[in-house]
């Protein structure tokens, strides 16, 4: 149990890392495409925001619940 512990403490920030990246990757896209789009691309673009805040919001806290819950049982 200790060594899958130890490897999901190596495992999580990486992905958080990278999960980071590609959000703020697809949020500079999708500005761009806002500020090109015409009004009918901002509401498009607006609502895959949306969506894409939402999934951030998941990744996040649910790494930081996996981080907590392998503080308590290890």
């Amino acid at each position: 149990m200790d060594g899958l512990v130890a490897g999901l403490y190596e495992i999580v920030p990486a992905l958080q890392k990278v999960a980071a990246a590609l959000t703020i990757l697809a949020l500079v896209v999708l500005g761009i495409g806002v500020i090109t789009g015409g009004a009918e691309g901002r509401s498009k673009f607006k609502e895959v925001m949306k969506n894409i805040v939402i999934g951030c919001a998941l990744v996040f806290g649910a790494s930081s619940l996996g981080n907590m819950l392998m503080e308590w049982f290890s």
